[in-house]
């Protein structure tokens, strides 16, 4: 390694380097244990926190909290409509222009990681699908996604983020007329059922461990990030910088 010169910088370096600032500017602003949250789930590093939290996490199903993906971008979204839509500060059609710009470069910002990259696509393509009256399934937008990511870096396919991120998005797409039959509690159940389940092959090949009782925990544990833990790290981070 010490015999490797760099010169001059890429495009995404700028990103890069403005997420090391980031990083390093909510680290000064905040305590270090709430930095350590903001940046894993608003960044994506969560080598901040305790080895023992993430065991405990991944021991009880429940990593995909601390990945960045389409649960975090969700929320995303939601925060942006929030803030422009409900405050009038703008129409829904320019809110949408803005998610679509603002999207490529906040998953440039969380590390670039499959999950949020295929999370990011997705809502782009679909709002862009939409704004060009394409009628286009959800199963067709995956694929093209998936198809653009592989054509990117081949080598994304042994990535095990990937793998569950898209495996996970696909099968509940394939269960969503079941999803529209049941109440929002069973909807919940069934995702959380469906998402364990259909990566369970993968799981005992990778760690050979199997949390049954995660099904059950999911549906305690996410409602709680997506309600409250996570909307207040975003609001912790933009905060810090006042």
């Amino acid at each position: 390694l010490d015999q490797i010169e760099c010169e001059g910088f890429s495009f995404w370096q700028r990103f890069f380097t403005l997420r090391q600032q980031i990083l390093q500017k909510t680290g000064e602003r905040v305590s270090t244990y709430t930095a350590a949250w903001i940046h894993a789930l608003v960044l994506g590093d969560d080598s901040g926190i305790d080895d023992r939290t993430i065991t405990l996490f991944q021991d009880w199903g429940l990593s995909h909290l601390l990945a960045i993906s389409g649960l975090h971008i969700g929320i995303v979204i939601g925060l942006v409509y929030l803030l422009l839509v409900k405050s009038n500060s703008m129409t829904k059609e320019k809110t949408e222009m803005v998610v679509m710009l603002f999207l490529p470069v906040y998953a440039m910002l969380a590390g670039s990681e499959p999950s949020v990259l295929r999370a990011s696509m997705m809502t782009v393509l679909l709002l862009l699908f939409r704004r060009m009256n394409l009628s286009m399934t959800a199963t067709d937008v995956i694929s093209i996604v998936f198809i653009l990511l592989i054509l990117y870096d081949p080598y994304m396919l042994y990535h095990i983020g990937f793998q569950f991120s898209f495996i996970v998005t696909f099968g509940i797409i394939l269960s969503r007329k079941l999803l529209l039959e049941v109440s929002s509690f069973y909807q919940l159940l069934i995702v959380s059922f469906i998402s364990q389940m259909v990566i369970l092959p993968i799981q005992l090949n990778y760690f050979s461990l199997f949390q049954p009782l995660s099904i059950l925990l999911n549906l305690l544990i996410v409602p709680y990030f997506s309600l409250f833990v996570i909307p207040m790290m975003f609001f912790f981070m933009i905060f810090s910088f006042l």
